[in-house]
Parts: C-alpha cells; sequence; structure tokens
C-alpha cells in the first residue's frame, strides 16, 4: 500500500431518493480503518428536504464527510472537482452512474496521478443513445484503472455497449443489511395509512420514475381491486420528476383507485412498510440490481417481480420469487391474487426468499472493493 492512510473519494450524483447513494453508504461504511473516506456531490438539491437531510445525517453518523459543488455549471463543476481532488491529495477516486461516472472521471484525469473506479449500477442504454455520449464513455472506459458493475447483467451490458472484454469488468453485487428489515411494526403502518381492519396490502418501493412503472402498478391493482375489494394498494417512494408524478395520480382516479392507493412518499421505516405487506411487487422495465428485491425477501415478504436484466440472477428461479414478463399487468394481477388466496404458499415464497437473501450481504461486497482498491493502489 502507498502509505498507511488512503485518501479515497466516491463521486455521487446527488443525496437523492435513489439506490446509488444507500450503496456507496454501505460500501464506505465497512471498508477498513486505513481509508480515509470522503463525498463529494456533483449536484445540491433541494426538493424533498427531510428525505435528503436524513440520508445526509447517515453519511455524518458513518463517518463521512460530504462536499458539494459551488456552482452548478457542469464545466465549473469539473474544474472545482479537480483542484479539491488535489488540494485533498486524493489517491483514489470512485465514481458512481452516469454523470458522476463522467464529469467525475473528467475531474480525476484533469486532476492527474491518482486511479480512477468508475461504478455501474444499472442498465445506460438510453444515456448513451446519442453516438457522442457513448463514444466519450467508451473512451473514459480505457483511461479508467477499474471498472465495476452490480451484477453479472450489468457486466455483460456494459461489455457489449462499450466493446470490452468481460475481464474488463469487475462484478462486486450489491448486498442487504438483512437486521434492518426484519421485525417490522406493521400494525402501526396500516393504522397510520387508514388501511381497514382484515384489508390485504399490497405494495411496490421504489422511487417514482419510468424504470420502476408504477403505472403498471396501479394498472395490475385495478384488475387486483375487481377480485378482491377490500385491497389497498402501497406506492412508497420519493419522486425528483413531479410530471410523472401527476400522471400516476391521475392515472388512479381514472382507474377508480383513489381510496384504495397510498402515495406515501419517501419513508425511512421500511421495515414498517415491508412488515405491512401481503405481497410486495416491482414492475420495473429495467434493473441493475434490484436492492429492493433483497430488502423485501429479508423481511420475509412473498415477491412477485418482472423478469428482467438480473433479477432472476438476484432471485434465483427456486421458487423465492414469482417471475412474470415485464408490462404483463394482467399477469401480474393473476400471480399476485394467487398469492393472497393461498396463504400457505405466500408464506413459503416468504421463506425461500429469506434464505435466498442471505447470500447477498454488504460485508462480502465491501471485502471485494477492498481487494480491488489494494490491488490498484500496491
Amino acid at each position: 500500500m502507498r502509505s498507511s492512510e488512503v485518501r479515497i473519494a466516491h463521486v455521487l450524483n446527488t443525496m437523492g431518493p435513489g439506490g446509488v447513494p444507500a450503496v456507496a453508504l454501505e460500501l464506505l461504511s465497512r471498508l477498513p480503518g486505513r481509508y480515509r473516506r470522503q463525498i463529494y456531490c456533483l449536484a445540491r438539491r433541494t426538493d424533498q428536504p427531510q428525505m435528503r437531510e436524513l440520508q445526509a445525517a447517515r453519511f455524518a453518523a458513518a463517518g463521512l464527510e460530504v462536499r458539494f459543488p459551488r456552482s452548478n455549471d457542469k464545466a465549473s463543476i469539473v474544474d472545482e472537482l479537480a483542484g479539491w481532488l488535489g488540494a485533498e491529495r486524493i489517491n483514489l477516486v470512485h465514481t458512481h452512474s452516469t454523470k458522476p461516472n463522467r464529469f467525475g472521471r473528467l475531474a480525476a484525469l484533469q486532476a492527474g496521478d491518482l486511479r480512477v473506479v468508475a461504478h455501474y449500477h444499472n442498465h445506460y442504454a438510453d444515456k448513451w443513445a446519442d453516438p457522442a455520449a457513448l463514444a466519450m464513455e467508451q473512451e473514459l472506459a480505457v483511461e479508467s484503472d477499474a471498472l465495476v458493475a452490480c451484477s453479472v447483467s450489468v457486466r455483460d451490458h456494459l461489455c457489449a455497449q462499450l466493446d470490452l472484454p468481460q475481464d474488463r469488468v469487475t462484478v462486486i453485487p450489491n448486498g442487504v443489511a438483512a437486521e434492518r428489515f426484519r421485525g417490522g411494526d406493521g400494525a402501526r403502518l396500516r393504522a397510520e395509512l387508514g388501511v381497514p381492519t382484515g384489508a390485504a396490502v399490497v405494495g411496490t418501493v421504489g422511487r417514482i420514475s419510468t424504470q420502476k412503472a408504477q403505472d403498471d402498478f396501479l394498472r395490475a391493482a385495478a384488475l387486483i381491486r375487481d377480485r378482491r375489494p377490500d385491497t389497498v394498494f402501497l406506492i412508497v417512494g420519493g419522486s425528483d420528476d413531479p410530471e410523472l408524478s401527476r400522471r400516476l395520480h391521475t392515472l388512479t382516479a381514472d382507474l377508480g383507485l383513489t381510496n384504495q392507493v397510498r402515495f406515501t412518499g419517501y419513508r425511512s421505516d421500511l421495515a414498517d412498510v415491508y412488515a405491512a405487506l401481503d405481497v410486495f411487487v416491482l414492475c420495473s422495465h429495467w434493473e441493475g440490481f434490484g436492492l429492493v428485491l433483497v430488502e423485501a425477501m429479508a423481511a420475509g415478504r412473498p415477491v412477485v417481480t418482472t423478469d428482467v436484466g438480473p433479477v432472476a440472477e438476484v432471485v434465483g428461479r427456486e421458487g423465492a420469487a414469482v417471475l412474470v414478463p415485464p408490462g404483463a399487468s394482467h399477469r401480474l394481477a393473476a400471480e399476485v391474487l394467487a398469492l393472497l388466496h393461498d396463504p400457505e404458499r405466500a408464506a413459503q415464497v416468504g421463506r425461500l426468499g429469506e434464505v435466498r437473501a442471505r447470500q447477498w450481504t454488504w460485508d462480502a461486497a465491501a471485502a471485494a472493493l477492498d481487494e480491488l482498491y489494494d490491488g490498484l493502489l500496491t
């Protein structure tokens, strides 16, 4: 190792509602003490202040210093970040997802004399549709010391999109802090949300986005409601897209679901959320890993999920979750109804999921990252 203390900086886009900040926090909080760990966020968002303050407090509690740029101009941010990296004598920069992977690496290359790790958390074909954006990504990949994918599916996507050999990308799967999602107080949450006694509760968790396809969830909810009128539906997650949120509320009204759907926004009490559910649903059109899947499985909830990207890689095909095609609201509704009508089968799916979730741990992920860093810095 270069020295007894290694200075690393993780570059994020925002302290937003998505999974990337949570992944960075879990990894950084488990790295050995020889690392001085800092966070640089490219954008300071002001919406959803309570959620963002809570996220920042978690980083602070883990002893992680968070810095924001003075300007929102991307060219200025690159120059400012490059200067900060030099002033802080950073040894290694680890960037996360689309914008940080671009601007963070440009800054790192400008600063010079440090190692660069780029972390890919999703499929990015839509982000690289512009040939110029794809060409830049390919060039930055060549200049990076290491590339990390959160799943085999994401690795294969990168290799196909960027014309890379598989051994150029290190797969470090995400994990789950299983103890945080067990033993929640579902009755408390049901009471808070006004769920009638004895009602079935079906829910989905994830930021409001096209990727998470909450519109498909609502269409399936209408079909479930027709067979089980007592069912209540939870849509849990913050939003960076006010227009999409408006359209989802309009769709809820158009489907006659206003009295049965609860949009909760961002919630930190996810153990209680999962405990309140009879069935957990993920309707994503694409995924990089699917953190909420392992959270719901760790909580022992029966899961119905779209079979996209790495989902089968994460949940397996041995009954730990029910897999359906993306966009198939009728099939999704049918599988949820089957679990609601068969509590013994639902409990079995939940038990298998709980066992499956045990193979995904943040300790293993952090150990793999430490090994990667050690190889780059030795």
